[in-house]
């Protein structure tokens, strides 16, 4: 299991927001992973699995690839969350 704290949640949601705005309705999965990413994050943060990590790395890539290729920059914390995601799935 993956622990994201309060500050990578937040970061997931907007990815999820925009996201969501260019496809419409959610997968099921998706809908259950909204509900979880869309209450209060305690200081312990939200424990994900390898599916919801994996969708999260999808809406992240939604938002950084652009209608003309991948984007030209990427904040520091979601590059850093992103690295963070994908060594934990080639484990």
């Amino acid at each position: 299991m993956f622990r994201l704290l309060p500050s990578e949640v937040d970061i997931v949601r907007g990815w999820s927001e925009n996201a969501l705005k260019k496809h419409g309705i959610p997968m099921p999965q998706e809908e259950t992973l909204l509900k979880r990413i869309s209450h209060p994050v305690t200081g312990a943060g939200l424990v994900l699995g390898r599916v919801e990590l994996e969708m999260v790395l999808d809406w992240a890539e939604q938002n950084i690839r652009s209608h003309y290729g991948p984007a030209q920059f990427i904040l520091e914390p979601e590059e850093l969350l992103i690295k963070k995601i994908e060594d934990f799935l080639e484990r």
